[in-house]
């Protein structure tokens, strides 16, 4: 609890480190399992500067884009239907 009560204190007072290129990774696995919130949080720290704006909406269409896919894919090759003609 420490850990997040010192990061909104650097989060609120500017004085972020530098997060690193994982964070937009990281960022993208959450906008794919949870879209609107991971991506209020990227637009969070885009604005208070601690990460790249093109690079926080690259990652969030990039989540977003495989959440979708992912979705479509388990829709149109999911039913049983499907898997026993292909799979005999």
């Amino acid at each position: 609890m420490e850990t997040i009560t010192e990061f909104w204190h650097g989060l609120s007072s500017g004085t972020l480190p530098p997060l690193g290129y994982w964070t937009y990774l990281l960022l993208a696995i959450l906008v794919a399992i949870e879209g609107p919130a991971a991506t209020l949080l990227g637009g969070m720290l885009a604005a208070a500067g601690a990460l790249n704006p093109l690079a926080v909406f690259l990652a969030a269409g990039t989540g977003n884009f495989t959440a979708d896919a992912s979705w479509y894919a388990l829709g149109r090759f999911g039913h049983i239907d499907y898997l026993m003609e292909r799979f005999p």
